[in-house]
C-alpha cells in the first residue's frame, strides 16, 4: 500500500483508507471500517465508490455508526477527500 487517504464526512468524522495503485487502477481498504474494500480505474472513480460503499455500510449497520461516531451524530451523508 502506498498511501493513506482520509475521507471526512459532513459532520466532521474521518474515515481512513489505505489506497494502493494497481495495474488496473486503484484499490482502497478501510482502516476505520475494515469491511470496506473497493477498487476503480481512476482516483475520481475510487472516491465515488468509497462514498457509496461507506454510506451504504453505515446505513446497513447503524449500530456501527453509533460505535464509531456516537449516537447523536447522523449517518454519513457527504464525504470529501481531505488528502
Amino acid at each position: 500500500m502506498d498511501t493513506m487517504k482520509k475521507i471526512e464526512s459532513h459532520g466532521g468524522h474521518v474515515v481512513e483508507f489505505w489506497v494502493e495503485k494497481t495495474k488496473s487502477g486503484y484499490l482502497a481498504k478501510g482502516i476505520t471500517i475494515p469491511s470496506i474494500i473497493t477498487e476503480a480505474k481512476t482516483k475520481k472513480q475510487l472516491k465515488a465508490s468509497l462514498v457509496v460503499a461507506t454510506s451504504g455500510y453505515m446505513k446497513a449497520f447503524p449500530e456501527e455508526h453509533d460505535q464509531l461516531f456516537g449516537k447523536k451524530q447522523q449517518i454519513l451523508e457527504k464525504l470529501v477527500l481531505t488528502v
